[in-house]
């Protein structure tokens, strides 16, 4: 596919998006059946319940994406979270259906976790990063015999990003590079801030700090043990961007920080679409249906639990691209 064929092809799906007031109106609509409705209007598959409808409008936006994009490293990192996310399902379906004692006696074989999983494991995924998913399947299982069973979320999304950082690191797009900097530096403040709220966290955050950031593993983990003023002098230059985040953060607020983050990392994929490479515009393109994923879903949810329409709409005010 030529580049300014698939630009053109882009550039014609963003005329699809959901804006503000298609938004508006989905938080207005009273029956899931209005809900499908809207949705089917707007490039979702027509006959299916909602999050069938999402899902589907994300499997075949992914396609396309991956088509229009020439290069090896984002074709890569488009399919890694649906590769994680198998890797962290299978994990859990084999480790947490595996008795305690079984595994304290040794009667299940490190192998036979290895043979198991990874041979239908890596779909996707570059060889290169064989030994990173095997390193994953190791340490949740070391984890696993010394009873820590929360370590699977934990050590499977550091895989992941530890993944989307190789690739960045050999990507020419600035956009790229900067979104995995940012998220790996991200990732782990959220988690040194609920480390030091949840004290049960303590016994496996080790397996959870990302290297690549702005700090090492290790320092991470001393960080732990250091006051909140000592921590707002480390952290001063990197969050004074992001309105209230260290407040945020101390409060346990983690849901608001996030937030804050994507509002923030919004406007950094609006400006980058004013100049930018074919590819770098894609990948724009796909940060922009990722975000439109996501506040459907916060949509669809808090229609669910009951949720007034006034909320919901101050909710997406001012943070939907």
């Amino acid at each position: 596919m030529s580049n300014h064929y698939a630009v053109s092809r882009i550039e014609a799906l963003e005329n699809a998006l959901f804006t503000p007031q298609k938004l508006y109106v989905l938080i207005e609509s009273v029956t899931s059946e209005q809900q499908e409705k809207i949705l089917s209007e707007n490039g979702y598959s027509v006959g299916k319940g909602i999050d069938e409808k999402i899902s589907e409008n994300r499997r075949e936006s992914l396609e396309f994406i991956c088509e229009s994009c020439s290069s090896g490293e984002l074709k890569t990192f488009f399919l890694l979270k649906n590769d994680f996310t198998a890797i962290k399902r299978i994990l859990k379906l084999i480790l947490l259906e595996l008795p305690y004692k079984e595994v304290e006696q040794g009667n299940v074989s490190v192998g036979e976790i290895e043979s198991k999983i990874l041979k239908n494991m890596i779909v996707n995924i570059e060889p290169l990063s064989e030994k990173l998913v095997e390193g994953v399947v190791l340490d949740c299982f070391d984890a696993f015999q010394k009873h820590f069973g929360s370590i699977i979320d934990i050590r499977v999304d550091r895989g992941y990003y530890e993944m989307v950082e190789l690739l960045a690191r050999d990507s020419h797009l600035p956009l790229f590079q900067e979104y995995a900097k940012r998220e790996i530096f991200y990732r782990n403040i959220k988690m040194l801030y609920r480390v030091r709220r949840e004290e049960s966290l303590k016994k496996v955050c080790e397996y959870g700090w990302i290297e690549g950031g702005n700090f090492s593993s290790r320092e991470w983990q001393k960080f732990i043990e250091y006051d909140d003023s000592k921590l707002e002098k480390i952290f001063e230059s990197a969050l004074m961007h992001i309105k209230e985040s260290e407040s945020l953060m101390k409060q346990g607020k983690f849901e608001s920080f996030e937030r804050a983050i994507e509002r923030e990392w919004r406007e950094k994929v609006k400006n980058s679409k004013l100049n930018s490479s074919s590819d770098e515009k894609i990948l724009a393109h796909y940060f922009i249906k990722e975000f439109e994923y996501t506040t459907l879903k916060r949509i669809i949810k808090g229609k669910q639990m009951g949720v007034s329409s006034e909320r919901l709409i101050e909710s997406v005010r001012g943070e939907y691209v």
